[in-house]
């Protein structure tokens, strides 16, 4: 089963290859790393939960002491259930937003395709590339110009595969 999908990625990127171009490497990321590994998620839960912080804040200072005294816990369990709330739904986001992503190394560039949208997004240069490692054998590659492999599921095979491509 995993050889027909990667059988599949393989021929949605072979179709945007360049003349001569060879393509080395296609992969998904793990979707739970993913999503735990994209920073954007923690900012964006820190924003919509300064957003409900904002709005319980704003009923407090509006409504009298002996009313605010009496409302102060449930504006703490709002608080706390608001900022739960906006954590998992960011979870989720990510994580069906790795489920259509796919990363792609050919012996010219990296590329990375939304498969909602059949365009390539990003394209940049292989050479130099760093590596982020982080539990389970998984892992980020950084590429120049800002193009970040998130959650490579072979990371160390990826890695070794571009050593002996490009003689790093």
């Amino acid at each position: 089963m995993l050889e027909r999908h990667n059988d599949n990625l393989r021929r949605l990127v072979e179709v945007e290859l360049w003349p001569g171009e060879q393509l080395l490497w296609v992969g998904q990321p793990v979707p739970r790393v993913y999503a735990f590994a994209r920073g954007e998620l923690v900012k964006k839960a820190l924003l919509l939960s300064g957003f409900a912080v904002l709005m319980f804040g704003y009923f407090a200072l509006c409504s009298t002491p002996e009313v605010w005294y009496t409302r102060l816990e449930f504006l703490f369990t709002a608080f706390v259930g608001a900022f739960a709330l906006v954590m998992g739904i960011g979870f989720i986001w990510f994580y069906q937003d790795a489920k259509g992503v796919v990363y792609a190394i050919s012996s010219k560039r990296t590329l990375i395709f939304f498969l909602v949208s059949p365009v390539q997004l990003d394209t940049g240069r292989v050479r130099p590339w760093r590596v982020r490692e982080q539990q389970g054998g998984t892992g980020d590659l950084l590429f120049p110009g800002r193009i970040t492999f998130y959650a490579v599921p072979n990371l160390s095979e990826v890695t070794k595969l571009l050593q002996t491509h490009f003689n790093t």
